[in-house]
């Protein structure tokens, strides 16, 4: 039925348009060419139901070609993984340090740490031990930013040890005894 409406459609189409190319009068070539319209429209939809309809009853076989939704599938992966890289921090180890020592304190000046300043300070921890000093910014830009000193050359206070944050660098303070 859908193949015999299709011919009938094709020929309904043809037949305007030489009615058409006939016709003298601007508002009659105006309606039939609205009609040629609705009718190419028409003979569309069927034509798609009539692939739609093949396609379903005959089985697929596997073809060497890539499926018509592989680049969607391929599209949403890539979304997918740069959403899982963005949750990805890396620890950064910053060797750019200065130290000034007195009889009390030795200071070292963390430089280089661009965005520090805005970090909250929950996310800056700086942990004293006798003989270590361990720093470490979380989220930095993205980062973690860590600073460790495994042997210092003289014990520190832990309780009278501080750090503060400065534009673009950190102090850590170490107390010594």
């Amino acid at each position: 039925m859908l193949v015999h409406s299709t011919l009938q459609l094709r020929e309904d189409i043809d037949e305007l348009k030489s009615f058409e190319v006939s016709a003298k009068r601007q508002r009659v070539k105006d309606s039939l060419s609205i009609e040629i319209r609705r009718l190419e429209t028409r003979l569309g939809q069927l034509l798609e139901a009539q692939n739609k309809a093949k396609e379903d009853s005959s089985v697929t076989q596997p073809t060497k070609e890539k499926p018509k939704c592989y680049d969607q599938i391929l599209k949403n992966y890539c979304k997918f993984f740069s959403d899982c890289l963005s949750y990805l921090i890396f620890n950064i180890y910053v060797w750019f340090a200065a130290w000034d020592q007195s009889d009390k304190f030795v200071k070292i000046y963390l430089t280089g740490l661009a965005g520090i300043e805005g970090t909250p300070t929950e996310a800056i921890a700086c942990n004293f031990e006798d003989n270590a000093v361990a720093f470490k910014a979380s989220n930095v830009n993205g980062r973690n930013l860590v600073f460790n000193i495994k042997e210092l050359a003289h014990k520190s206070i832990g309780s009278k040890s501080y750090h503060k944050v400065k534009k673009g660098k950190k102090v850590i303070v170490s107390a010594q005894p």
